[in-house]
């Protein structure tokens, strides 16, 4: 399988497409075929190593995934080999990635894999945003 990847976090054009084995899921994961991957403002300053909690490396980018489950691990049962989920991993920016079971959500029916590639994580946190700042505008006018 492709994934993106570098080595070194200090600039863009250190990402490399790389080909690697596609990974196993073990107890409690899935193995998800990804179909879009979020990005939002803090994956771009992790990919470029400047934010708070550095990345082991080699760094793959990618937190917010959405695709279709190609395996699962042992004990997991909520989820079946096909369904439509998104989900937060390490390391999206590849064909295949890896999950908790626990964090895999099905995604609706209406829903697009963009959508929910960018859902979990970036609209959730626009959302509070934008409930925080009008709080905070409303409480002032007050």
């Amino acid at each position: 399988m492709k994934i993106v990847q570098a080595e070194m976090l200090d600039r863009l054009d250190r990402y490399r497409i790389v080909e690697v084995e596609v990974p196993r899921p073990g107890p409690g994961e899935v193995l998800i075929r990804v179909a879009a991957c979020g990005v939002g403002y803090v994956d771009s300053l992790v990919a470029l190593g400047r934010y708070q909690v550095k990345p082991k490396l080699p760094h793959i980018p990618g937190q917010e995934i959405s695709g279709w489950i190609e395996a699962a691990g042992d004990g997991v049962t909520a989820h079946s080999v096909g369904d439509r989920v998104m989900a937060t991993a390490a390391g999206g920016f590849a064909e295949y990635a890896l999950a908790d079971a626990a964090s895999a959500y099905k995604i609706p029916d209406r829903m697009t894999f963009e959508q929910a590639a960018g859902f979990r994580i970036n609209y959730l946190t626009a959302l509070h945003a934008l409930k925080t700042v009008l709080r905070c505008a409303n409480e002032s006018r007050s």
